[in-house]
C-alpha cells in the first residue's frame, strides 16, 4: 500500500477491521490485535530507519481501529502482515481503508486479508491450559527394584511407561500435564530419552543424553496421555531409569500461576554474599547428611513453588541432592547427581515451605551448591499450555556452526513453526 507519489505532506490512513469481522476469525479481539501486524515507513523520523510497528485500538463494540499518521515527505508505505496458526487451512478478514487526504481518493477502500497455513508445517497438539499443583517429591518409577514398572533395564527401542494419575498426591483424574525428575543409571551404552503422553506420536526431541555408566537428571515438564499414563523412550543399549513427581498441572484455576523471571543467583556456597546464615553458618561447601536453607520469601514473598537451576561443584565423593519444601520430612526422590570432581546443573521445581525457605540436602562428602532462579508459582500469574516435545534449536543443522567462546545466538521459540503463539507468552 504506497501513498501519492511526489511531495508530502498528506494526511493520515485510518483502517478499521469490523467486529463481525473479528467474531468470524475465531480470536478474540485482543488476539486478533496481536496476530494482524502493521508496520509502516511512513514519516520523515522513519525514512531510512526500520518499519514501525503500529497497535491497534479495539474499540467497545470488539471492532479494531488503526491510525497511521499524515505523511510528511518522501513516503514508503505500510506493511500488513497476518500471523496465524498451522492449524488452519484459511483465514478471511474483511477491513475498511479510509484516507484523510485530498491526495487520496476519499471514498473507503475494502480490503479482503487471506490467509493459508503454511505447507509443511508441523502440526503441534495442544493441551487446556491449566494451573500448577506442586508437590513434595515423590517416586513414580524405579527399574532397579519395580517401583511403577517391571524390575528391568528398559532396553534400546522400548519404552516404560509411567502412571501420573492417582499416584504420589496427584488426582485420579484431571491431570493434563506433570513435571518429573528423570533420571538414567547403569546405562550399557549412549543413548537418549524421550518422554512424551501415552498414546501420542513419538517425538524426536530428546529429554536426557547419556552415556556408557553416567548417572543423569534432568527434569522434565510433559503432557499426560488420556489414560493418565507417559511413556519414557530409551533409544539403545539398556538402562534402568526413574522418574520423581515434584508437581503437576490441571485445566482451570485450581492450582498456582507461574511468573518467569530473569534468571538470577539466590545461593552460591563460594561466595559469602550469597551463602544464607552468614554469620550463624559459616559458607562454604555442604557437607555429607547436612541441609542448607534457602529464603525464597525474601525476594518473592508470594511464592508457593519456585523453578531453580541448581548446580554441584566440587564434590568430593560420588553423591546427589536433594531439594525439598524446609519444615516438611526430607524424601528419598534425588534432584541432582553428580561424581567426584564433576560440575553439573538441573532443573529443579520444589514446593516452598510455611517459612519461605527450601532446603536442599547433600547426601554425602562435601559439594559446593549453587542456585538460581528462573520463575515462581504464585496465585497471580500465566497458565501453563502443554504442547508436545518439539526441537526449537540444533546448531548442527541451522545455522550449522558450533556457538563459540562468548558468542550469542538469538533463537525466536514464541512461533507457529513450532507451536506457539507469537504473541502473549510470557515463558
Amino acid at each position: 500500500m504506497t501513498p501519492p507519489s511526489g511531495e508530502g505532506p498528506w494526511g493520515g490512513l485510518e483502517l478499521t477491521l469490523a467486529a463481525e469481522s473479528v467474531a468470524a476469525s475465531g480470536y478474540t479481539p485482543q488476539q486478533l490485535a496481536r496476530m494482524l501486524l502493521v508496520r509502516t515507513n511512513y514519516s520523515a523520523t522513519e525514512v531510512g530507519k526500520d518499519w514501525t510497528g503500529r497497535p491497534w485500538t479495539v474499540t467497545p463494540d470488539g471492532a479494531l481501529k488503526l491510525t497511521i499518521p499524515a505523511c510528511t515527505n518522501n513516503c514508503t508505505g505500510v506493511f500488513l502482515q497476518i500471523s496465524g496458526a498451522p492449524r488452519e487451512q484459511q483465514a478471511v478478514l474483511k477491513a475498511q481503508l479510509k484516507a484523510t487526504s485530498p491526495g487520496y481518493d476519499p471514498t473507503p477502500l475494502s480490503m479482503s486479508f487471506d490467509y493459508f497455513g503454511r505447507a509443511g508445517t508441523q502440526p503441534v497438539t495442544f493441551g487446556a491450559s491449566g494451573t500448577f499443583v506442586p508437590v513434595t517429591p515423590g517416586r513414580l518409577l524405579d527399574t532397579r527394584n519395580g517401583t511403577g514398572a517391571p524390575a528391568a533395564k528398559v532396553g534400546g527401542g522400548r519404552s516404560a511407561n509411567v502412571r501420573i494419575a492417582g499416584r504420589a498426591g496427584a488426582p485420579a483424574q484431571g491431570v493434563t500435564a506433570v513435571v518429573l525428575n528423570v533420571t538414567a543409571t547403569n546405562p550399557t551404552m549412549d543413548s537418549h530419552v524421550i518422554a512424551y503422553p501415552h498414546g501420542s506420536a513419538r517425538p524426536t526431541a530428546s529429554n536426557l543424553n547419556f552415556t556408557a555408566g553416567q548417572t543423569i537428571s534432568n527434569q522434565v515438564t510433559v503432557p499426560v496421555g488420556a489414560d493418565g499414563t507417559v511413556d519414557l523412550y530409551n533409544n539403545a543399549g539398556a538402562t534402568d531409569l526413574i522418574a520423581d513427581i515434584s508437581g503437576y498441572y490441571v485445566a482451570g484455576d485450581g492450582g498456582q500461576r507461574y511468573t518467569s523471571v530473569s534468571p538470577k543467583r539466590l545461593l552460591d556456597t563460594r561466595d559469602p554474599w550469597l551463602t544464607p546464615g552468614t554469620g550463624t553458618r559459616p559458607f562454604g561447601p555442604v557437607g555429607g547428611g547436612r541441609s542448607i536453607s534457602l529464603n525464597v520469601a525474601k525476594t518473592h514473598p508470594d511464592a508457593k513453588a519456585v523453578t531453580l537451576n541448581v548446580t554441584a561443584t566440587n564434590p568430593t565423593t560420588d553423591s546427589h541432592v536433594i531439594a525439598y519444601p524446609h519444615g516438611s520430612a526430607r524424601p528419598t526422590a534425588s534432584n541432582l547427581n553428580f561424581a567426584a570432581g564433576q560440575t553439573i546443573p538441573n532443573q529443579v521445581t520444589v514446593p516452598v515451605g510455611a517459612d519461605g525457605t527450601v532446603d536442599l540436602y547433600n547426601n554425602a562428602g562435601s559439594v559446593d551448591l549453587i542456585a538460581d532462579i528462573s520463575g515462581y508459582y504464585s496465585a497471580t500469574g500465566s497458565k501453563f499450555v502443554p504442547t508436545g516435545p518439539t526441537r526449537v534449536l540444533d546448531t548442527r543443522q541451522t545455522p550449522g556452526k558450533r556457538l563459540g567462546e562468548h558468542e550469542e545466538l538469538y533463537i525466536q521459540p514464541n512461533s507457529w513453526k513450532y507451536g506457539i503463539p507469537p504473541f502473549g507468552v510470557t515463558g
